[in-house]
């Protein structure tokens, strides 16, 4: 528990409700802070000039499980030898974590965020309390409890509150930073004081570069940050592997899963024999297989102990330990050969630090984490929509499950057609399709129109202008020499950057359909102009 602000003053304070015995009304007080309440007991504060007292006055009271201890010396009031046993042992007991003051005016407003923290195997063998209980010396019980996931998930509600190493105000201030003494790197343990509300993130998704030809489209990216970055929550290099998606339109739900890349590493499951019943567990981040084969021989076969019930039994000087080992993920680490079926590993020899030239980027990049994908048999007339998603494996400390990064975070729209790098290198002719486009033509059937999402049938249609350079201006005309339409290569839209195609809806500057009849375009560029004509057969 803590304040929202560090300049506020904050106590914590229990006591026993006073219910139907009086008697039983107690609670922890310092020496300083007595107060009759005025109700003959110690605890509950009755009418609200007590309730305030109790809140203002920084008490910050012991565990009850000391409630029989005397805590005289420390400057406490000794506790009532009546029940002290009754209370250290639990009962109706009632919790108040206060912190001020505050100066509000009236109709002001102070928001408030509250946590609610639990922790597994706090008891860790159901027999503890029996065996090592005693009242007037609880240390032997107490050192039997295990705060340890409670610690974990406390630490976590306030990063999740407000995210290390986050300046979500961007006011310059990122959190508290300290060295790693383990890995020497530089962490944030805290945040900028500004909520956030937001979990541990997955790896930074790649800024996605691409190549097209007619039918085919080749995506690529460096993943240098993606997988060298530190989890924020965790401080460790969690990266895991590469998902490629591809969709039809911009929507979650239409993008199905291409191709996939996991590094070939093992979570490792241990038998937890402190508790009863033994429980299997796993704590540590995933082992590579070369790092099991330093542990366990240089011809381990993990794969061999996949079970709990074919453990893995390793006997030494602190004792018996057992085993088993499952895949993180799917283990599919093989890259791609040169034109081969799935993620390629562009620079197969580089090392990290060997540096090449991108003239997509226009800066160097370290080529050892180049990587690209290519898939063909598409159609030249529609675009789709490719992604690249990054994910993690999780956190082993709180049974966090891998995360992954959405599809849409980086998704890029393509048509599969000449992109405007080629078109510029070999000075491709603009092309127009469909020529001639027929009303009939069945294209919304087909699926290259997208009659669901348009105002109507008419503001659905599409023609195409393919081999378009980097930036231009396509003007529309009537044979009668009156502009149609002008249209702007390419539009204000960051998925469409690098294309060498855009459409026309069929409408007019005027907003109005188009009739049948034969029209002329012009293309201006740094290319110089082109000119050509299509038809349309309403």
């Amino acid at each position: 528990m803590r304040s929202p602000n560090p300049d506020l003053k904050f106590s914590f304070n229990w006591w026993v409700s006073n219910g139907d015995d009086v008697s039983l009304d107690w609670g922890p007080r310092r020496q300083e802070n007595n107060r009759n309440f005025g109700t003959g007991g110690l605890g509950t504060p009755e009418g609200d000039k007590n309730k305030y007292y109790i809140m203002s006055v920084r008490e910050f009271d012991y565990d009850q499980l000391f409630s029989a201890v005397d805590h005289s010396a420390d400057g406490w009031l000794p506790p009532p030898a009546n029940i002290a046993s009754n209370l250290a042992d639990g009962y109706d007991t009632r919790y108040l974590f206060s912190f001020g003051p505050f100066d509000i005016a009236p109709g002001d407003t102070v928001p408030f965020t509250i946590g609610y923290v639990g922790g597994e195997a706090f008891h860790v063998k159901p027999d503890d309390f029996q065996k090592y209980f005693d009242a007037n010396d609880p240390q032997k019980f107490y050192d039997k409890l295990d705060f340890s996931d409670f610690a974990t998930n406390a630490q976590w509600a306030a990063w999740v509150y407000d995210n290390p190493g986050v300046d979500t105000d961007n006011d310059g201030s990122k959190g508290q930073r300290i060295k790693n003494p383990c890995t020497g790197d530089s962490v944030y343990v805290s945040g900028d004081g500004v909520p956030d509300f937001a979990g541990p993130p997955p790896p930074t998704v790649p800024i996605l570069r691409f190549s097209s030809s007619p039918g085919s489209v080749t995506v690529r990216w460096n993943g240098k940050i993606s997988e060298t970055s530190l989890d924020p929550f965790s401080f460790k290099k969690d990266f895991e592997g590469y998902r490629v998606y591809m969709g039809q339109k911009l929507q979650l739900s239409e993008f199905a899963l291409l191709t996939s890349y996991d590094r070939y590493d093992f979570s490792r499951h241990h038998e937890n024999q402190s508790y009863s019943p033994p429980r299997w567990e796993v704590t540590e981040i995933p082992f590579t297989l070369d790092s099991l084969r330093v542990l366990y021989g240089p011809d381990f076969d993990p794969s061999q102990y996949g079970s709990q019930d074919s453990p893995l039994t390793v006997t030494d000087s602190t004792g018996t330990s057992r085993y088993f080992f499952t895949s993180q993920d799917y283990n599919r680490s093989e890259l791609a050969d040169s034109g081969g079926i799935g993620i390629e590993k562009i620079y197969r020899t580089a090392q990290p630090g060997d540096m090449v030239w991108d003239s997509q980027l226009q800066d160097s990049v370290d080529a050892y984490y180049e990587y690209e994908y290519s898939i063909d048999g598409l159609l030249p007339s529609r675009p789709v929509y490719l992604s690249v998603s990054t994910f993690d494996y999780g956190n082993p400390t709180t049974n966090l499950a891998p995360l992954e990064s959405s599809p849409l975070a980086n998704a890029v729209e393509i048509y599969p057609v000449y992109s405007a790098d080629v078109v510029a290198d070999s000075a491709k002719k603009v092309s127009v399709f469909p020529n001639p486009y027929r009303i009939d033509g069945g294209y919304a059937e087909a699926g290259y129109e997208d009659v669901a999402t348009a105002l109507s049938p008419e503001r659905a249609r599409r023609i195409h202008f393919a081999n378009l350079p980097r930036e231009a201006t396509i003007r529309i005309y009537t044979l009668d020499g009156d502009l149609v339409r002008e249209l702007q290569h390419p539009c204000d839209c960051p998925l469409q950057e690098g294309e060498s195609m855009t459409s026309w809806d069929l409408i007019s500057r005027n907003t109005q359909a188009v009739v049948s009849g034969i029209y002329l375009y012009t293309v201006e560029s740094k290319m110089g102009t082109q000119v050509g004509k299509f038809v349309i057969i309403k």
